[in-house]
């Protein structure tokens, strides 16, 4: 597995705590294959909020905590974007 970084001296010295922080808390990591099904839901709901993902099935069944989602989605800077709109 290889863990890329950016390369901008405060934004890595953020992607470092941010990983180290998802290795401390919430006790359980998501698997490989449980970051698939989210990032799968992500495209597949295109806009979704973080609190309406766990509404989705295929993310309910799967028995994941707020927690986990919210964790995985920050560690990864998946949270929806708004642009920033100009006059």
């Amino acid at each position: 597995m290889y863990v890329y970084f950016s390369d901008e001296a405060e934004r890595y010295k953020e992607q470092l705590q941010n990983r180290s922080r998802g290795f401390i808390s919430a006790g359980k990591l998501l698997s490989d294959a449980d970051a698939v099904v989210i990032l799968t839901a992500l495209i597949k709901h295109h806009g979704v909020s973080g609190e309406d993902i766990m509404q989705l099935p295929e993310v309910r069944k799967r028995g994941f905590s707020e927690d986990m989602i919210r964790e995985f989605l920050d560690r990864h800077d998946l949270l929806k974007k708004t642009p920033i709109t100009r006059p």
